[in-house]
């Protein structure tokens, strides 16, 4: 494995990797790897904010917004244990590169058909539905590559910083992206995402990966999949962290299509107020992962996972009751923690219990939430057309708050997780 530490010399950058906060940072490769996913990261909530606020302009549905991220999402259900399945059997390497620039060429041709004012609905739903498709075999397959780029020692930080790359670009990106939908429109902002992943390309094209030597290439795609479902049903302990996550999350997440509306007709703040809502739970994600990175290998981990979701659902049920701007923004903040905190822990638990050659199918199996979240978002788009916004974020976090009960309290293994 390519996890020799690169010798750096003395200065202020090599100062800041001796923290514990930034350990697995001193590894060349996850730098790299880092440094891909932050840009990916970025692209990705900037693109966000302008697809949402594009639907919404046209249309005006909750019904329509929602449908934008089913779209968007329908892939990964179709996709996403496939992409788990090939994570275990390719290069992983080169198939980012692929999915890459595939994905930047899709951010540019949405953005040439709003330049020239030939967009329609159906065009961001068919190009959401394409860049889906790349997503859903990227995610699983840099998530994977973590614990094969750090030791197990600081396996804990490294999936902690992973995290923090996703969702420092929460802070920022979505504000800056409203701030950018002001200057230079939606089509603009399009053209500054897919410039980001010229960044994505070159350094994952820089890492340094290992051939692939898994017995999951000598047996069918079938037959790997079957095998990654028996070592995830067969395992109790997994299966109870795989469900802790899925379950609530899948449901939770769906807020995220109904925040347009939450900015324009709840709290009344604008685009720029949904870039500032959208930070605000990338913020608290960021104080999450920066906090278990430094933690490490923490105590308790079962109760940590429980208590990490519960918050979740907790700021998710205050955001929804919510009319007041600050008071929103704390919500999101503990909303965005909270799942960074039971995400971080769940998952680097994940890895150390299962072996090497499982690693894409089960981080595919664990990010299946987001391939999950249409089901959520056609029930929340529908009940926010008939009734309320609010009302719909309500009952997605009782679902939630409902089914963190159930599975903790059937689930000794995980409450005796430590």
């Amino acid at each position: 494995m390519f996890r020799k530490e690169q010798t750096l010399p003395r200065s202020r950058s090599a100062a800041i990797l001796q923290i514990r906060t930034f350990h697995a940072l001193r590894y060349r490769d996850f730098r790299l790897l880092w440094s891909a996913q932050f840009a990916h990261s970025l692209s990705l909530w900037i693109e966000g904010v302008a697809r949402s606020w594009l639907v919404y302009e046209m249309t005006g549905s909750p019904f329509l917004l929602g449908l934008v991220q089913v779209f968007r999402a329908t892939p990964l259900l179709l996709f996403g244990l496939l992409a788990g399945v090939m994570a275990d059997r390719v290069d992983k390497r080169r198939l980012l590169i692929y999915t890459s620039i595939a994905t930047m060429l899709l951010k540019f041709s949405l953005a040439l058909l709003i330049t020239f004012g030939a967009v329609q609905v159906w065009h961001v739903y068919v190009n959401g539905f394409l860049m889906g498709i790349s997503m859903a075999f990227a995610q699983p397959v840099r998530s994977s590559m973590v614990p094969e780029l750090v030791d197990k020692e600081n396996l804990m930080n490294g999936v902690s910083l992973n995290q923090a790359a996703m969702n420092i670009t929460r802070v920022f990106g979505p504000a800056l992206a409203g701030i950018l939908i002001s200057f230079i429109g939606v089509g603009g902002v399009y053209y500054v995402s897919g410039g980001i992943y010229l960044v994505v390309i070159v350094t994952t094209a820089l890492l340094r990966t290992r051939p692939v030597a898994s017995r999951a290439k000598r047996d069918s795609v079938v037959r790997n999949l079957k095998e990654g479902f028996r070592f995830a049903a067969g395992n109790a302990l997994v299966l109870a962290i795989l469900a802790i996550i899925l379950g609530p999350l899948t449901f939770g997440w769906a807020y995220m299509t109904l925040m347009p509306i939450f900015a324009d007709q709840v709290l009344k703040v604008g685009s720029s107020g949904l870039g500032l809502l959208t930070s605000a739970a990338g913020f608290g994600s960021v104080t999450g992962a920066a906090t278990m990175a430094t933690l490490g290998n923490v105590r308790r981990k079962g109760w940590v996972i429980l208590a990490g979701i519960l918050l979740f659902e907790v700021g998710l049920l205050g955001f929804a009751l919510s009319t007041l701007f600050p008071l929103s923004l704390m919500m999101l903040f503990l909303l965005g923690m909270g799942n960074s905190v039971a995400r971080a822990v769940a998952n680097t638990v994940l890895f150390h219990l299962t072996p090497e050659a499982f690693y894409g199918r089960i981080t595919s199996m664990f990010t299946m939430d987001q391939a999950l979240q249409p089901f959520a978002v056609t029930i929340a788009g529908t009940i926010a057309e008939f009734t309320s916004a609010p009302l719909a974020v309500t009952i997605l976090a009782l679902i939630g708050i409902i089914f963190i009960l159930i599975v903790g309290s059937t689930a000794p293994q995980l409450r005796r997780l430590d």
